[in-house]
């Protein structure tokens, strides 16, 4: 699941958590993802449609959105380089989200 990768990259960059900290917070990406999904297997969700996956762009955001918020409570002054030029164009989830917790609407 490349949103671990990126969760463990913002994470240990900051130096300031363990390797074990970092495996929990990419458990609790993968336990989300799956519940909701009920796979973190691309093959068996494209399987579950017919070899079409509709839904990979929804999973991707779902991802996207879930490791965004990992990384931003435990690296909030990453807050502070957020592009919002780039968010006040864009609407979509993932932006939506971000937004959000920035303090924009």
């Amino acid at each position: 699941m490349p949103s671990k990768r990126f969760l463990c990259f913002f994470l240990n960059a900051s130096n300031r958590i363990g390797a074990k900290a970092i495996r929990a917070h990419a458990e609790d990406l993968e336990r989300a993802f799956k519940s909701r999904f009920g796979t973190t297997c691309c093959r068996i969700l494209m399987k579950k449609n017919n070899g079409k996956n509709q839904r990979c762009a929804e999973q991707t955001a779902f991802a996207a959105e879930i490791a965004a918020s990992i990384i931003l409570q435990r690296r909030p002054e990453l807050l502070k380089s957020a592009d919002l030029n780039f968010l006040n164009r864009r609407r979509s989830r993932t932006t939506i989200f971000l937004k959000k917790i920035v303090g924009q609407r």
